[in-house]
């Protein structure tokens, strides 16, 4: 793509891509200038034959800039759900300007490619059934994925562990721990429990005898 530096710039022709006919290609003095989706070529308002004002050559290369930042976020997300914060980090990386990554991102949204909330509950029951997290971690590690408190409270605040959970727990601390009546063991699974980001209220449910806990709890 050449630089826009001439005196007199011609927008010569404009022909739909044979490989795509959602985009264009745009000719500028009788030189091929480069591809853009049909949409936003059309938001530009230019016709063939038309010579470009210095205002048009610069909303052109601003057209071009968001064209590449949307394929480039489109293609990111046929990959792997995203959250918005990762996605804006990858397109900050690239070097991409402020304002075309939010407008970007902004339309995304409202097509709904990106969902932090569908992120985030997808996030939620993947970690409660195969990692065996629990609340206090799922929330942390959504932070740090940029889900904002407000969907953090709506889709974790009212998390609770059911009987099924506590009997997995169950399992899962004798495989790793047995003897759980050991001491030493039952700190050891107190640690394992809490790095998974259970609360006191689960971990006596898991470990057993009150009693027990509340000493160990005291150390």
């Amino acid at each position: 793509m050449e630089n826009l530096n001439q005196s007199k710039v011609v927008l010569t022709s404009v022909e739909t891509q044979k490989s795509d006919p959602e985009r264009v290609n745009i000719y500028l003095n009788g030189k091929f200038f480069t591809g853009l989706s049909v949409d936003r070529f059309y938001q530009l308002n230019l016709s063939k034959g038309q010579i470009l004002s210095a205002q048009q050559i610069t909303q052109l290369e601003s057209a071009i800039q968001t064209d590449k930042i949307w394929y480039f976020l489109l293609a990111s997300l046929n990959k792997t759900i995203q959250t918005e914060a990762r996605i804006r980090q990858k397109l900050q990386k690239k070097g991409f300007e402020k304002e075309p990554i939010e407008v970007c991102i902004n339309s995304a949204r409202e097509k709904e490619y990106l969902n932090d909330q569908r992120y985030a509950e997808i996030f939620t029951s993947d970690c409660r059934l195969l990692k065996k997290w629990g609340t206090l971690r799922i929330k942390n590690e959504l932070r740090k994925r940029g889900i904002s408190n407000d969907i953090i409270g709506k889709v974790v605040e009212d998390l609770s562990v059911n009987e099924k959970e506590i009997s997995e727990l169950k399992v899962l601390v004798k495989r790793k721990y047995a003897p759980v009546s050991d001491l030493k063991n039952q700190q050891k699974a107190i640690r394992f429990l809490q790095y998974r980001g259970y609360g006191w209220d689960v971990i006596k449910k898991v470990i057993g005898s009150s009693t027990t806990m509340e000493s160990i709890a005291e150390d």
